[in-house]
């Protein structure tokens, strides 16, 4: 998982510190172990690399990251304590 978000946060030229997390639990060790793929089904031919290139060389997707990302003190995010 760092590996993927190292390189989102080179393509977007951003520099944060990863903290690494390890979540306790059997669901959590299972995703871990990759239990969660399907290596056999494997039918795209697109690499995160490839996706990355195209997301972040179009303009007009720029606005889609940012919205992937919640700036601490927002207040227009969603919580679960919705009235």
């Amino acid at each position: 998982m760092a590996e993927l978000l190292r390189g989102y946060l080179q393509a977007v030229g951003k520099h944060r510190l990863i903290f690494p997390l390890t979540l306790p639990g059997k669901a959590a060790r299972a995703f871990r172990a990759g239990a969660n793929l399907a290596p056999d089904r494997a039918v795209g031919r697109r690499t995160w690399e490839d996706f990355l290139a195209a997301r972040v060389s179009s303009p007009s997707d720029s606005n889609q990251w940012d919205s992937l990302t919640l700036r601490q003190g927002d207040r227009s995010a969603p919580t679960s304590r919705s009235r």
